[in-house]
């Protein structure tokens, strides 16, 4: 199974996706796109009051962020399963990115949600990245 199949991407990015994959097939007809998810970063821009930061983040940290976005105080088992993450992948992903999240409950019920409250000293914020499967 291709490294792309075992995201499951929001529908916001698959749609980008499908404009830059149609757009480079018709210019380099010869070849092949591959989406490769576990190799990636990806740069987000956010508002936090008035200041407005870059977020430097892996793929999975984007789709993860993606997914809490759209559905606040969702359980961390569901990320596991809306993501097709994995759970070590995911809860390391998560972990990498706890200056951006607000977590509640117990390990086993555990909550997540965008910490609107963040702030950094620097206008660009790395997250811890990981490298590898």
């Amino acid at each position: 199974m291709d490294d792309a199949e075992l995201l499951q991407w929001p529908k916001a990015m698959t749609q980008k996706m499908a404009l830059f994959e149609s757009h480079y097939l018709k210019t380099h007809q010869s070849r092949k796109l591959t989406w490769k998810p576990t190799e990636g970063t990806a740069e987000i821009r956010i508002a936090v009051g008035s200041k407005k930061y870059t977020i430097i983040c892996s793929t999975l940290q984007l789709v993860l962020l993606y997914k809490i976005q759209e559905c606040p105080g969702v359980s961390v088992a569901r990320l596991r399963e809306l993501t097709k993450g994995g759970r070590a992948r995911v809860d390391t992903e998560l972990h990498n990115m706890d200056k951006l999240l607000l977590r509640q409950g117990d390990k086993e019920n555990e909550t997540v949600s965008i910490n609107f409250k963040f702030s950094s000293p620097t206008l660009r914020v790395a997250v811890n990245r990981n490298r590898g499967g």
